[in-house]
Formats: C-alpha cells, sequence, structure tokens
C-alpha cells in the first residue's frame, strides 16, 4: 500500500500536510478548518479570569467579557449559573455551567477582522477542574 499524504488549505490559503494540521483545544481533536485564534492554557486563564472577575458574588452572570490575548482579542457573550466553594457568593467560584455563549475573536489591527477560533466551554471547564 503506498503511502499517501492528504493536502489541507491551511491558514491564509498556504497548503500543509495532514499531520502539520493544528491541533486545536485540548487532546488530539484536530478543527475540521485550522484555527487562526488557538485557545491553549494561557489563553483560557485569561478568560476565566474575566469571568471571575465579572462573577464574583454572582450565582447567575449574563453580560459580555472582553479579553486582549498576545496575538488577538475574544469577546464572550454568555449566561452563566454560577457554583462557589461555599454557601458564601463571596466565597471562591468552584464552577460555571454555560447557558448559552458565543464566542467572537478578532484580529489586533486598526481594521480587526473576524477570527476563526476554537474556543471550547467544555475545555475551560476540564482546564479549570484540572488547576482546581
Amino acid at each position: 500500500m503506498k503511502n499517501s499524504t492528504k493536502r489541507t488549505l491551511g491558514l491564509f490559503g498556504r497548503g500543509m500536510e495532514e499531520e502539520d494540521t493544528p491541533h486545536c483545544g485540548s487532546g488530539n481533536r484536530i478543527c475540521a478548518t485550522p484555527c487562526e485564534a488557538h485557545f491553549g492554557t494561557k489563553e483560557y486563564g485569561e478568560v476565566w479570569e474575566s469571568i471571575r472577575e465579572a462573577a464574583t458574588g454572582e450565582s447567575f452572570f449574563t453580560g459580555h467579557l472582553s479579553t486582549l490575548h498576545d496575538h488577538f482579542a475574544s469577546h464572550l457573550t454568555t449566561t452563566l449559573i454560577i457554583y462557589h466553594t461555599t454557601s458564601d457568593p463571596e466565597g471562591e467560584i468552584e464552577r460555571v455551567v454555560p447557558v448559552w455563549w458565543e464566542m467572537e475573536c478578532y484580529t489586533l489591527d486598526d481594521e480587526p477582522r473576524l477570527l476563526e477560533d476554537d474556543f471550547s466551554f467544555a475545555d475551560l471547564t476540564k482546564q479549570l477542574s484540572a488547576n482546581h
């Protein structure tokens, strides 16, 4: 059997080999289309910090959270149920359950352009559970 390599369309129209396709999100999950705004440990931590700052003292949060990352900006519109480690709502946030969310990412240029991203609320909560 011949060893063949499948070509895919990479970022900005450059061809890339299948084995070079970016692994987006956690684990070995591969995006159907390579993403331009990748969420790794650092980016998920920055989004979590925005959530924590906005939702401390709340058991329910709905709103918009904007976060600047190294190579892009993210805008999360969400409704969350907030669970705390104690019955005191001012206590540490134990977990969040998204009721609804939408993530949009943009370039940091003077004229921002919408980017494909690999944000996953499941990956965010997995990372938070691992760090708790």
